[in-house]
């Protein structure tokens, strides 16, 4: 994993860390004929590493809650994200 794709991730992402990954949370609406509004979410896990939670660490050094919180996947969030 490069630096530069990590903070790719993190920039376009709803992104924190577990105790064994960090985590970068993605979040769509979607409409269909058949099952209408839903939300969907998608993760993408890191094995944290040193160097990850060092980039991970200075990237988000301004956070009030440094390790970031998982997003619900409803109606109300997605349309906060819009």
């Amino acid at each position: 994993m490069t630096r530069e794709k990590f903070l790719a991730y993190c920039r376009s992402y709803n992104t924190y860390r577990t105790k064994k990954y960090i985590v970068a949370q993605r979040i769509g609406w979607v409409t269909d004929d058949i099952n209408g509004n839903y939300t969907l979410g998608i993760d993408y896990r890191f094995r944290r590493t040193p160097e990850l939670d060092a980039i991970y660490d200075e990237y988000f050094a301004i956070r009030q809650n440094p390790e970031g919180v998982r997003l619900r996947m409803d109606e109300r969030i997605v349309k906060q994200m819009n």
